[in-house]
């Protein structure tokens, strides 16, 4: 078998099957375990909550956290068996292309990981309405998707792309205690980067900045508009929309796949 090709369909089905085998035991522990904690919160969330009719947007922050929590998790445990020797030597001599083992992690953490949350979701909600449909207190569960709450899923998605994204590059990168360094890591960057807009704001808004940290990156900037008086009002300088369209653009479609593409290059170059 040639392990140089880049892709084949059969090898990369042999590879993916072998993985969900060697694995289904985790998988089935970590969905049960998924849909006890998601109808715990629910339930909690929904009795504590006075109002007889439960709208989606209150039951809408438990799914977001919960997505992002399991999914990053699960995401950074992607390629930890190249943090041990012998391990590690068995995943890359395995019979198949870095990039059939890149990809069959890939889907498995993106398509996979949201099918089975969307089942627990959807299992642990219809769980929690029965269990209430129990009790004397009657709470029914509007399932309206207004067009708000279309968009803050939209948004929720877009950061989870590109958070599971990051997380994925560092798992690569950081085989051992990867969630720990890589949030390090981005903590640095961020800070960095924070650190560089400060400065450039000072230079170029000298004397005229609301204080020395008035300024966010590549969103905007507080002014003072009317300098030399002691009342000061406060101008908020924005990017122009056209700018924040692409940035937005390019964070939830191009950046995710960006960081997908280093990540594969990196494995690719893995060594133990």
């Amino acid at each position: 078998m040639q392990t140089s090709n880049v892709f084949h369909a059969p090898r990369f089905g042999a590879y993916f099957k072998k993985h969900i085998v060697d694995n289904l035991r985790l998988y089935l522990m970590s969905l049960v375990v998924l849909v006890g904690v998601l109808v715990a919160l629910g339930l909690f969330g929904i009795l504590t909550n006075s109002r007889e009719v439960v709208k989606l947007s209150f039951i809408f922050p438990f799914y977001g956290v919960l997505l992002y929590g399991t999914g990053l998790i699960f995401t950074g445990f992607s390629f930890i068996q190249l943090a041990d020797k012998p391990r590690g030597i068995d995943y890359l001599l395995l019979p198949a292309s870095h990039f059939e083992k890149f990809l069959t992690t890939l889907l498995i953490t993106t398509v996979g990981f949201l099918l089975v949350y969307h089942i627990a979701f959807g299992t642990a909600t219809l769980i929690g309405t029965f269990i209430l449909s129990l009790s004397s207190e009657k709470h029914v569960i509007n399932f309206d998707f207004s067009k708000d709450l279309r968009d803050d899923v939209m948004v929720l998605y877009h950061w989870w792309f590109m958070c599971q994204s990051i997380i994925l590059l560092g798992s690569v990168y950081f085989p051992k205690y990867s969630i720990v360094k890589t949030l390090f890591a981005v903590f640095i960057s961020v800070l960095l980067i924070w650190a560089i807009n400060t400065v450039f704001m000072n230079i170029l808004f000298y004397g005229h900045l609301m204080d020395w940290a008035a300024s966010a990156p590549f969103f905007g900037v507080s002014l003072v508009g009317n300098p030399g008086n002691v009342s000061h009002i406060s101008i908020f300088l924005q990017s122009p929309k056209w700018l924040l369209d692409v940035l937005y653009f390019a964070m939830g479609y191009i950046f995710p796949v960006a960081l997908w593409v280093l990540a594969y290059f990196r494995l690719k170059d893995k060594e133990i």
